[in-house]
């Protein structure tokens, strides 16, 4: 029956196929006496009946046949629990893997939780830094409020609290300059006034 080019190159080759994958059984039964060793494709194959023994040579064709229906049972059962084993495996990495995702992502709901509870801060501590800022005269007091905020390590305004903190210290420089000024020239004045006396 192997002998036949059809069984060789399509019919066997499918069920090669699928016994190298796991899919499927192959095994040659021995009906009678034959060189099957020398076929490249079966001759690794288990053959049935036990011992590859062909079923010409056994003393009563029964106990080969029930030899091969028993071997076959256990193949087929040895066959299915390796497929039941499998599917188990394949759930069970399926279900671990929907627990990770389930894991993750109430990882990152909690993330988002933390992050957007962090800018509700940030948003109230910026309110009340500029607050502070317009409430006092001084610019000492205004620089203040800002640093403040930068150092309770808030960051969503950061670059307007520097530019700010900035800007009030070139101002704070300016009028430091001008306050100078004025009384270098209230000094000039009096000298003169003292000397023209």
């Amino acid at each position: 029956f192997y002998n036949s080019e059809y069984i060789q190159d399509t019919e066997f080759q499918r069920a090669k196929e699928r016994f190298d994958m796991g899919e499927a059984l192959v095994i040659p039964v021995l009906v009678r006496y034959c060189p099957w060793k020398s076929y490249e494709l079966i001759k690794d194959l288990q053959a049935l009946p036990s011992g590859a023994r062909s079923i010409d040579t056994w003393t009563s064709i029964d106990q080969a046949f029930t030899d091969i229906a028993e071997s076959l049972e256990r193949a087929v059962d040895e066959l299915l629990e390796r497929r039941a084993a499998e599917e188990r495996r394949l759930a069970e990495a399926e279900q671990r893997e929907q627990e990770a995702q389930a894991r993750r992502n109430a990882e990152e709901k909690v993330a988002q939780t933390r992050q957007t509870l962090r800018n509700q801060r940030d948003e109230a501590a910026w309110k009340t830094a500029s607050e502070e800022a317009e409430k006092t005269a001084g610019a000492a007091d205004k620089i203040a409020a800002y640093e403040i905020y930068l150092e309770n390590g808030y960051t969503a305004h950061a670059d307007e609290a520097n530019r700010r903190i900035h800007a009030l210290e070139a101002e704070e420089t300016k009028r430091r300059i001008a306050e100078r000024k004025k009384t270098q020239d209230t000094a000039e004045r009096r000298r003169k006034a003292e000397a023209a006396r």
